[in-house]
């Protein structure tokens, strides 16, 4: 079978290969120089075929890994596809040196939290309140944490910081309890190493609760040097003084999300997760939200249906064209292939390690679709490396990202399609 796929290059093809890399910038046509010397009995076919069944179904994804993620976030909306999504965060922090001395006899003066806003998404402007909460249990770096967790046993019954923001500022500060500020100065021993400290202030839970608007979800940067907890006090030797706790690689950081699809428009909300119905449409949404599934039913035939070596595979997945949420809620940026390994891991493609734009996966706001190079992928499958090429679609950065899409499926008239490119002779 592998001599199918993997003849000897002829002399004359050798040949006009020769030609076609000496000639590359040439106007011609890619693909077409050095072949018009050969016989045409000698003259490769360059061809395609993209005829194989593809089943495309949506999934949940009930969580996802959700400790030290590169962005943290808060807020609510009511997607009407997706249904109501929310978000909050815990986080350490930690001392911005070695150990912090604040001095004899030190007086607080305020303490404030800064958050750097990386992203917001959602239905437009949305005013919010923040809610900061203690933790009164410690959270661990080491550690592994997932999205759906429940973070009531870690939090105090009390507030100790709150603010209004809209979803489109910049940087979020908040002026804390004075009793968290109290805390972060007068006991020096607990001041005197990180380890201390760790054991001494758990960190924060952070929300959001919506005041008006229709609701976005925004996205802290929290290892940008503007987040962080600024301390203002006074000792008995200086006046005026201040220390920043930060927030870092070394913090312990956890995503939390909660999902509700019953809050959905009724006429446009998913109909069918899980079921094995072939709809006309799959979905995929970030945050722990659906994955689209692709399997190709009669895969193990196809190896006697390449008539020559194969050179490139794509994956086109079209986006639903009467998706009346697209307009608002614009399909996500891009999109990721993944596959389940022998040990049910989720795995990359081997073809993302050629290259980004290599393996592709970005949304072409054009021919409103998104293409994957899978070649690598498929030969592996042809060299019986693998035993199927079924695949998972999600949300690139979907540990992080809220960005949906409202894909077509197999059964439809603009389906998904697999192409093969092969070379015959």
């Amino acid at each position: 079978m592998l001599n199918k796929f993997f003849r000897p290059v002829s002399p004359v093809l050798f040949g006009g290969m020769i030609i076609f890399l000496l000639f590359a910038r040439c106007e011609k046509e890619p693909g077409t120089i050095g072949l018009t010397i050969q016989p045409d009995a000698d003259r490769p076919l360059l061809a395609y075929f993209d005829t194989m069944t593809v089943e495309a179904y949506t999934l949940s994804v009930d969580s996802v890994r959700s400790d030290e993620n590169l962005y943290s976030l808060v807020g609510e909306m009511v997607d009407p596809v997706f249904g109501a999504v929310e978000a909050s965060f815990m986080t350490q922090i930690v001392l911005s040196g070695l150990y912090f001395y604040p001095g004899v006899n030190p007086e607080l003066d305020s303490a404030v939290i800064y958050l750097k806003v990386n992203e917001r998404y959602g239905m437009g402007e949305t005013e919010y309140q923040l809610n900061i909460r203690e933790l009164i249990q410690p959270i661990d770096i080491d550690s592994t944490y997932y999205s759906n967790m429940d973070p009531t046993p870690y939090l105090s019954g009390y507030l100790v910081g709150t603010t209004t923001f809209s979803s489109t500022d910049t940087v979020i500060q908040c002026t804390l309890n004075p009793l968290i500020g109290n805390k972060l100065i007068e006991d020096s021993l607990a001041l005197s190493s990180q380890s201390n400290f760790r054991e001494h202030f758990y960190g924060f839970h952070i929300s959001a609760e919506k005041l008006s608007g229709n609701g976005a979800l925004v996205a802290f940067d929290l290892l940008s040097e503007e987040s962080r907890v600024d301390v203002y006090y006074s000792n008995a030797s200086a006046d005026s003084l201040n220390n920043s706790f930060l927030i870092n690689s070394s913090s312990a950081r956890i995503n939390i999300y909660r999902k509700d699809l019953s809050q959905a428009d009724p006429l446009l909300r998913i109909q069918h997760i899980g079921t094995g119905f072939k709809d006309s449409v799959c979905y995929v949404q970030g945050l722990a939200g659906v994955e689209t599934y692709l399997h190709f039913p009669f895969q193990e035939n196809w190896t006697d249906r390449i008539p020559g070596a194969v050179n490139k595979v794509t994956l086109t997945l079209p986006v639903e064209n009467h998706d009346p949420t697209a307009t608002v809620l614009e399909p996500a940026s891009r999109l990721i292939a993944l596959y389940r390994a022998e040990d049910n891991r989720l795995l990359y493609l081997p073809d993302k390690g050629l290259g980004e734009e290599y393996f592709g996966g970005y949304y072409d706001k054009q021919r409103k679709e998104y293409v994957f190079n899978i070649t690598d992928f498929y030969k592996d499958f042809l060299l019986g490396n693998r035993d199927h090429i079924d695949m998972y679609i999600r949300a690139n950065e979907y540990t992080t990202t809220p960005h949906r899409v409202v894909l077509t499926s197999g059964n439809n008239s603009r389906p998904v399609t697999l192409k093969v490119y092969y070379t015959g002779f």
